[in-house]
């Protein structure tokens, strides 16, 4: 065997050797689609659309509900229950109340801590989050009982946060109204974080002064 023939041999033997080594480095690397996996697995995953955020202490936020001015709730379509006072429901159901202004307003206030989680959590996003939404309220009698339900709630709203929007809708359709017959309520809310408006009125004189 001449050299140029031992030559030709032993590249042809240490290329077999190159390649073999290759491909058993490749095949024990993990895919692509594994190293995805494992980045969602610690990632952040999206909360569905049933699900509310899980609030932290709620902070001292300013929300100022516009129901204590006169006209503010409007309610089409009302027909009063007979009897009066809601009926009495079993204590782990959400409390009823009567459709009317003060019975929306109550019902409302109820929630007010949730509302508050709502906007507390936007506002850690957006800090300078303000504006005023209407919700359109679509309340309708459960069949064969005088308690309703919100089967739908409709934002109008000059706030550009869709998941806060959101957030005050899940928190509405939990409420619950003594009624017989299908009803439509607007309801105003308005935001404002804490700080915006400090200033503009006087404190008022302590006792004793004039």
């Amino acid at each position: 065997m001449d050299q140029k023939t031992r030559w030709a041999l032993v590249g042809l033997f240490g290329g077999a050797v190159l390649m073999i080594s290759v491909w058993l480095f490749l095949s024990g690397a993990p895919s692509t689609t594994n190293a995805i996996g494992v980045q969602d697995q610690r990632g952040l995953r999206p909360m569905g659309p049933q699900k509310r955020p899980t609030f932290g202490p709620v902070a001292a936020r300013s929300l100022n509900s516009r129901h204590d001015i006169e006209g503010a709730v409007r309610v089409e379509g009302l027909q009063p229950a007979p009897g009066g006072d809601a009926p009495p429901t079993d204590p782990t159901e959400r409390q009823v109340h009567a459709l009317d202004q003060g019975g929306i307003s109550a019902a409302v206030e109820a929630e007010r801590a949730e509302l508050e989680a709502c906007y507390e959590t936007a506002l850690f996003h957006t800090p300078d989050l303000a504006g005023s939404m209407t919700l359109e309220l679509q309340i309708t009698p459960v069949e064969g009982e005088r308690v309703a339900r919100i089967e739908a709630v409709d934002v109008q709203s000059d706030i550009d946060a869709t998941i806060f929007e959101g957030c005050v809708a899940t928190v509405f359709e939990d409420l619950r109204f003594d009624a017989t017959e299908p009803t439509t309520v607007r309801y105003p809310l308005s935001f404002e974080p804490d700080g915006e408006g400090e200033g503009e009125e006087e404190a008022p004189p302590e006792a004793g002064q004039p």
